[in-house]
């Protein structure tokens, strides 16, 4: 019964590694496993707080926007408000404010030191211009063509009587259906499929122009070292066959001559029968062979030295 509990409960364990039901916990005692209390609190807390710095960030944002439109809106409002507040001023009537108990001293002058106005206005005048040509200083509802010191390309006016710049549509028209072009682009292709290219571009374009080379691809550079190797692999082993004084294994020539070669065999080429070597009779211009010349030599030398 204890074999069976043990091999029962070795299945289970299989089973589940298999399917991966129960798979982590295989060591839930461990303290880096991902499923402990500890582990589980700790990655909640990092993602609360890391929820709560984004909303921070975000705060954070939102407020310095709204203080910049604030303060912009408030030097706009500065700006329009500035005359009205001139005139009740001259006029003598009590301005809407907090109560400013230096504002006798202030109209009189004393205790003021005034600096030169035109100077001011000037260098007032030189930060706007600067911060306008940065692209700093723009106002409500400007828009960004407003805001350059030059109008874009597309607003300008046409020159008169300039041309345009670039060919016109006239012109694109008239190159594409040119046939003088159509029959050089053909004229072109011939000749680079007929290899004749580099004459015509030595001619036309001079010796200092002239086509790159193609970069060898990898499988011509791999068949160019195959054949390297295999040839400088035959030069050792002949010198080697050399030294010992073994001859190296001569090459059989090839049959160039169809009446010579061996008969057509399809499946045992080597066990075909090559024909026997028959002599030749090699005619001359005049009708008779050199076999029947020297046939009719050795006729009259026996005729003249040994008569019957």
């Amino acid at each position: 019964m204890a074999q069976l509990a043990e091999s029962g409960s070795g299945w289970r364990r299989a089973c589940q590694w298999v399917t991966g039901y129960d798979a982590m916990n295989i060591l839930p005692k461990k303290s880096w496993h991902v499923r402990n209390k500890d582990n589980v609190a700790r990655v909640r807390r990092d993602e609360a707080q890391a929820r709560e710095e984004e909303k921070e960030r975000e705060r954070r944002v939102l407020l310095a926007q709204q203080e910049a439109r604030t303060e912009f809106l408030r030097k706009k409002a500065r700006r329009q408000n500035s005359l009205p507040e001139l005139e009740a001023a001259e006029a003598g009537a009590p301005t809407p404010g907090p109560v400013d108990l230096f504002r006798e001293l202030l109209e009189e002058g004393k205790g003021v030191t005034r600096g030169n106005k035109e100077y001011e206005e000037e260098k007032r005048q030189e930060k706007e211009r600067q911060e306008k040509a940065l692209g700093i200083l723009t106002y409500l509802g400007q828009s960004a063509a407003e805001a350059q010191t030059q109008p874009p390309w597309y607003q300008l006016p046409p020159g008169r009587g300039a041309p345009p710049p670039g060919p016109g549509p006239d012109e694109k028209i008239k190159q594409r259906l040119d046939p003088l072009r159509e029959m050089q682009k053909h004229l072109k292709k011939k000749r680079r499929h007929s290899g004749d290219v580099g004459h015509s571009r030595k001619g036309k374009e001079g010796p200092d122009k002239q086509r790159p080379e193609a970069r060898p691809s990898l499988d011509q550079l791999r068949a160019e070292r195959l054949r390297r190797e295999a040839t400088e692999r035959a030069r050792a082993e002949a010198l080697l066959a050399r030294v010992r004084g073994t001859a190296p294994p001569e090459e059989q020539p090839v049959e160039m001559d169809e009446r010579r070669g061996r008969y057509n065999s399809q499946f045992n080429p080597q066990w075909a029968r090559r024909p026997a070597n028959r002599p030749q009779r090699l005619r001359t211009p005049g009708g008779i062979g050199e076999a029947a010349a020297a046939s009719r030599h050795i006729k009259l030398f026996i005729h003249k030295y040994f008569p019957k």
